[in-house]
């Protein structure tokens, strides 16, 4: 087993293989390793207090933003379209399902946004390296 890390991580990093999945006959595990999950959270919360910060994203996003859900973004709309049904306005609603929606999004084009928004440098490269060979 060959396993690649990035050099901005050969420092202070060490790796050791773990089986991605135990099989077992009447139950699949698959551990997922605790540190990932931390250092994923606390990367997702440093871009998403930037981009907030930098007014890169809209208050009316409420996707992986803290205290906002599909249930608050629900709520949201439906005060907006009671508010204009009680003034008399005609509606009609379309409904998309963008589920998987980051699985279809071209790889090199969300870096390139990434870039232009100033996510430079280490951070840049180690999520360029976690999307190689990432399926669509």
């Amino acid at each position: 087993m060959q396993l690649q890390v990035h050099t901005c991580f050969n420092d202070s990093l060490l790796l050791v293989p773990v089986m991605k999945c135990l099989l077992n006959t009447d139950l699949q595990l698959c551990p997922t390793c605790v540190l990932c999950k931390v250092l994923e959270s606390i990367i997702r919360d440093g871009l998403v207090d930037y981009l907030e910060s930098a007014g890169l994203i809209r208050d009316t996003q409420h996707g992986f933003r803290k205290g906002r859900s599909c249930l608050s973004n629900l709520l949201c709309f439906l005060d907006q379209v009671t508010g204009l049904v009680d003034n008399g306005f005609s509606l009609d609603i379309v409904y998309l399902d963008l589920a998987k929606a980051f699985d279809k999004v071209p790889h090199q084009r969300l870096l390139n946004k990434l870039k232009a928004y100033g996510i430079h440098g280490k951070l840049h490269a180690w999520l360029a390296d976690w999307l190689v060979g990432r399926r669509q």
